[in-house]
């Protein structure tokens, strides 16, 4: 019994924790969980400040006092605005999102950090494009694009839970885009009972098939 503090990016806060944190209190009702959520460089810094006893992560940023053990997997695709033309391709190359208007999330994200990663273990980068709006969370992404204002990186999840016509998913092609959530700790500090026990019960389900499907078209 007692609090549960979990400092989440905004990806495993919307479509990771809230389901872990309910399967948890249904077996442990005197828990009571409280989850703050930011960017994944966010999560190190309160973790490693010690504000919050765990975290769950989009990206490794490496500390060596964390332990980053994996639990899910996510794909991260490119969310367009159904009147762009790269609506009507499954994929399109990197190349062709030169002087594209991007909305995006703030650098620390997780889901930005692992597209970044992606390329540059093929030795790319993003090609120039334009900033139209930086954003803290991908729903806020999901709106911009929807309102036209550019095209933007985010979760699969996030549109497969919308279904909206108006957001379509495409993929870089020849360049997967699929990445690793993490649950973080502090590998030395002795975390209370209720951290100590969700650790483990995350852990316990991950092997089970604890996995964010991939669901762009």
């Amino acid at each position: 019994e007692g609090p549960l503090r979990i400092a989440a990016s905004t990806t495993p806060a919307e479509f990771l924790v809230p389901d872990l944190v309910a399967a948890f209190t249904a077996r442990y009702p005197q828990v009571q969980p409280f989850v703050y959520t930011t960017d994944s460089q966010g999560v190190v810094e309160e973790l490693l400040a010690r504000r919050w006893d765990l975290g769950f992560v989009g990206a490794r940023i490496e500390r060596k006092e964390l332990r980053f053990d994996p639990v899910a997997e996510d794909e991260v695709v490119l969310a367009v605005p159904a009147h762009h033309p790269f609506a009507r391709e499954r994929e399109v190359p990197l190349d062709a999102l030169a002087n594209q208007s991007f909305v995006e999330r703030e650098g620390g994200s997780g889901t930005l950090l692992s597209v970044r990663h992606a390329l540059a273990q093929r030795g790319l980068a993003l090609p120039p494009h334009r900033v139209a709006m930086t954003l803290s969370t991908t729903q806020a992404i999901v709106s911009a694009v929807r309102a036209g204002y550019g095209i933007g990186f985010v979760t699969s999840l996030a549109l497969a839970e919308r279904s909206d016509p108006r957001v379509v998913a495409v993929r870089l092609a020849g360049i997967p885009l699929v990445r690793t959530l993490y649950l973080v700790r502090e590998e030395r500090r002795l975390l209370p009972p209720p951290a100590q026990r969700f650790a483990a019960f995350v852990l316990e389900m991950a092997p089970r098939g604890l996995r964010t499907p991939a669901t762009a078209p």
